[in-house]
């Protein structure tokens, strides 16, 4: 395995989502729409995804990389960011989101 130390970092949002027990399947297509939205309309965005824990089915991880902390900034700031908030709300107990930058990255050969 190759670890290289990153020169120019890659950013990242991250997000922990704990949803209330049963509302898994109500949450989940909220937050695909609104990926698909972001996918066509928001600038900055390359990619993301939303992860289930094996273990616990009410804590979800999202992640998406970004080109810049001023594209996830102008996102955040979005009508669409907020109505897409205000959507998730009834369904969750927490959510905590984050942006962070790669600092090291690896990969199998």
């Amino acid at each position: 395995m190759e670890v290289k130390v990153e020169s120019h970092s890659h950013i990242h949002t991250y997000g922990e989502w704990v949803v209330r027990p049963g509302a898994a399947s109500s949450f989940i297509p909220i937050w695909t729409e609104f990926a698909g939205w972001m996918e066509h309309h928001q600038k900055g965005f390359k990619n993301g995804a939303l992860m289930q824990d094996s273990e616990n089915p009410n804590l979800f991880i999202s992640s998406g990389t970004w080109d810049s902390m001023e594209d996830i900034e102008q996102w955040r700031g979005t009508q669409e960011f907020q109505d897409f908030v205000g959507k998730t709300m009834p369904f969750l107990i927490e959510f905590k989101p984050h942006a962070m930058k790669s600092v090291a990255n690896f990969q199998k050969r």
